[in-house]
């Protein structure tokens, strides 16, 4: 690199090109500053809404084909009107009292099998105290029945979404249901004991091999900066950039890690059982900087608009092309 310029120098004048990406002026050139890396690193990435009609405003008697209701059923008793729905069981059989969420239009809705989802949800009467479960792919699982607003986040064993009243001759009235994907653009895999909640990377590793991963994200014999915030209740974890590199944390606090990529993955796993805490706040650099261009800045012919806290590069040239750094901004000199 040329000059040996790193990161812990005076930048100058921070800029941002109209592809997104940022530069500084240092030395009477212009470097390209490093650009995230990690992909979802704040682990907030949430789908679109996946139901229909989710928050009941359309009314209607929910049966079997009722697909543009967004949700159908085998079972009786069951409709839709004034923002609730009732869902009804209303004999003893033991699956009465499901509706099934559909795509909207003419079939039900698919979720993809072993992915995260958040299923959102609001009780507004459960007098019986009935039970109250949500399919989540391939089988039942009993959540929260109490009246108010939930979440409950589960990762799918199948396809298919349910939403049942376990009580016999009792009825549940729910205002909305909402489901999302979670890391919709699969940025991380996840491995046994691990999962995204409430936008945090939760690690809870008795069993299994312990280990979440973002992958091709890196480029091998790079060198990079990572920082992260970690919350660790019990044991050590341990992150992993390819053979030889195993930082260890065994306490809570922002940390900073710089290592050479010998893997185009960023791994992080427990290093002893169990391990328990959480992981916020992502981010990878690399560590140097990257000429923008081989000549200096008087060299080129770019006027900058001042546009909010960012500098967009604008086709127009400047009168005589020469460039300095005052007060922080990048601004053509006075003739």
């Amino acid at each position: 690199m040329a000059g040996g310029l790193g990161i812990g120098l005076n930048l100058g004048a921070l800029t941002s090109g109209g592809d997104g990406s940022s530069y500084a002026a240092v030395a009477g050139l212009l470097w390209e500053l490093p650009s995230e890396s990690a992909l979802n690193g704040d682990f907030e990435e949430l789908s679109d809404e996946l139901t229909t009609n989710g928050d009941f405003s359309t009314n209607g008697t929910v049966e079997s084909s009722t697909w543009t209701l967004g949700f159908r059923t085998s079972d009786g008793g069951i409709s839709i009107a004034d923002g609730i729905l009732d869902l009804v069981n209303e004999d003893n059989s033991a699956f009465d009292g499901r509706v099934q969420f559909t795509n909207g239009v003419d079939a039900v809705l698919a979720i993809e099998n072993s992915k995260s989802y958040v299923f959102e949800y609001e009780i507004t009467e459960n007098s019986s105290n009935s039970n109250f479960f949500v399919y989540t792919g391939g089988s039942y699982v009993s959540i929260t029945k109490t009246v108010g607003r939930h979440k409950y986040y589960f990762e799918s064993n199948g396809t298919a979404v349910y939403v049942r009243n376990g009580g016999n001759n009792s009825t549940i009235k729910l205002s909305s249901v909402s489901l999302k994907k979670i890391d919709p653009n699969d940025r991380w895999t996840l491995g046994t004991g691990w999962s995204i909640e409430d936008g945090k990377l939760n690690f809870d590793t008795d069993i299994g091999d312990g280990t979440v991963s973002s992958t091709n994200i890196l480029t091998v014999n790079n060198t990079y900066t990572m920082t992260f915030d970690v919350n660790i209740t019990d044991g050590v974890l341990r992150f992993e950039s390819g053979d030889g590199d195993n930082f260890l944390i065994s306490s809570s606090g922002t940390y900073t890690h710089q290592f050479k990529a010998d893997l185009l993955a960023i791994k992080f796993r427990r290093n002893e059982t169990p391990t328990r805490g959480y992981i916020d706040n992502v981010s990878v650099k690399e560590f140097e900087l990257k000429p923008y261009a081989t000549g200096r800045v008087s060299d080129y012919n770019l006027a900058w608009d001042l546009d909010g806290l960012n500098y967009m590069p604008q086709a127009s040239p400047t009168t005589d092309g020469n460039w300095e750094v005052v007060s922080g901004e990048l601004i053509p000199k006075e003739i």
